[in-house]
């Protein structure tokens, strides 16, 4: 038997041979070496575009020397191919740019100086209002990336039809499957259109633009060319529509929504107080105990909850709690019931348990209606846990909202049946509407005979005399 070959020895051969792989090859053909039981091939490829030098180190595997090669000058090819084309968008990209500075400022660059100058001149809610809905629905678009002075009202409506069929957006919560196609409401694409029309009178007062194509696009309502297949509504939105008499919630399913609420919810007691009360959410959310105090007869409404967009960047939270004015920016008080005087004490003993179960963690703000440790609700699990009773119990999904408006209705015709009809200027006096010209327009069905009434009032007067016809001087 031949000698055994030393360790050191087998491990100086390896090293050579392992040299003499990665040796880079007299043709031009870079550095090649093995790895893993398959050649690499290795070259630093240069080309020249418009006069510039971009250079890579491109790799390509293979079985052989001879298909690493190759490998690697197909990969060299695509870069190449790729690199052009992100280079001849980029150049197209600014020569855009360049043409829209010429043509003038687009309808997302003019927003967003409009809304840098509303910014010291409205409340904080409504400039963040301005913002978001500008921000999901127009930024982007084809729309916001037109000139303004291109843009006509054709291109508008075209693009409000479209918007409103596809214009629910995918949430923006990561690992979030992708939403149906839902229209928006006409509360939504009212809101859209007010922002977009704000925006173009804003160029027409600086003289960017001749005359406002949005001038004669009115706000959009139910049954107009416009709103054609309108058959989804938000469910949360909350704003009275004209559709609010069609969203009363009959009796009999406010009675099996409250009997389940208060087996199985803890936000029985809001529920509850809004259809008692007539209530806003946000100024259900910020109700404090001692604007509610039962021996004060009154509840005093003070402020309303809102969530508005968090301006610090040092901190992770999007949206925070803010109590502003009620929604038509007047205080008012509205009459206790004993209905609502039985709520308010279950509402006490609640919070008197939890207090209790949470200690330390409980932080108690003053609310009536509070989550299990006294801070603020959030009004989309307050709709959850709404629309989870509605759910349980078979009924169509609802919104908040809806019981304001099942309120209006009870309170009318409650009124009406004890012979003491309610007039519109207590209703709207109650629910705190700007102005009676709202209550009317919303819940005007609801008085169909005031006016026949009123003009037989005058029956009970002296009766106008007519001359018989002996009586009627001579012509």
């Amino acid at each position: 038997m031949g000698a055994e070959c030393p360790p050191q020895l087998i491990k100086e051969v390896r090293n050579i041979e392992n040299k003499r792989q990665a040796s880079r090859s007299t043709y031009g053909a870079g550095t090649i070496y093995q790895k893993r039981g398959k050649f690499v091939s290795q070259l630093t490829y240069t080309i020249e575009v418009n006069g510039e030098d971009y250079s890579k180190r491109i790799s390509g595997t293979g079985s052989t020397e001879t298909k690493a090669v190759r490998a690697r000058n197909e990969n060299a090819k695509e870069w190449e191919r790729a690199l052009r084309e992100s280079l001849k968008l980029e150049e197209e990209k600014k020569a855009k740019q360049e043409e829209s500075k010429s043509q003038g400022p687009t309808l997302d660059a003019l927003f967003l100086l409009n809304l840098s100058l509303k910014d010291t001149s409205v409340q904080i809610s409504t400039s963040d209002n301005y913002q978001m809905y500008y921000r999901v629905y127009v930024r982007g678009t084809s729309l916001g990336q037109t000139p303004v002075k291109e843009i006509t009202e054709e291109q508008l409506l075209e693009y409000y039809t479209y918007t409103r069929i596809h214009g629910r957006k995918k949430s923006e919560k990561k690992r979030q499957a992708e939403l149906p196609v839902k229209p928006l409401s006409i509360t939504t694409i009212n809101h859209i259109r007010f922002v977009i029309s704000n925006t173009l009178s804003y160029a027409l007062t600086k003289g960017l633009i001749d005359k406002n194509p949005h001038v004669s696009i009115p706000p959009f309502k139910a049954g107009t060319a416009a709103m054609i297949d309108m058959a989804q509504e938000d469910i949360d939105a909350d704003s009275d529509t004209a559709d609010a008499l069609h969203r009363v919630i009959p009796m009999d399913k406010v009675e099996a929504i409250l009997d389940y609420a208060f087996k199985h919810s803890r936000l029985a007691g809001l529920f509850a107080w809004a259809v008692n009360s007539g209530m806003r959410e946000g100024e259900c959310l910020g109700l404090k105990r001692i604007y509610a105090a039962p021996e004060k007869d009154y509840i005093f409404v003070k402020k309303s909850l809102a969530y508005i967009r968090n301006r610090d960047e040092n901190t992770d939270k999007v949206m925070i709690p803010k109590l502003k004015k009620p929604k038509n920016g007047k205080e008012r008080k509205v009459p206790y019931n004993q209905n609502l005087k039985e709520v308010y004490q279950y509402q006490i003993a609640q919070i008197e348990r939890e207090k209790i179960s949470a200690g330390s963690l409980y932080h108690d703000k003053g609310l009536l209606f509070a989550d299990e440790y006294g801070n603020f609700l959030r009004p989309w699990k307050v709709l959850k846990e709404f629309q989870g009773i509605l759910t349980a119990l078979g009924l169509e999904k609802r919104r908040f909202h809806d019981l304001r408006h099942t309120f209006v209705s009870l309170l009318v015709k409650e009124s009406q049946k004890a012979g003491d009809g309610i007039s519109i200027l207590e209703v709207s006096a109650i629910v705190g509407h700007s102005d009676p010209s709202v209550t009317m327009n919303i819940y005007g069905g609801l008085f169909p005979d005031a006016t026949e009434k009123a003009m037989k009032l005058l029956d009970n007067c002296s009766n106008i005399k007519i001359p018989t016809t002996e009586e009627r001087p001579c012509a």
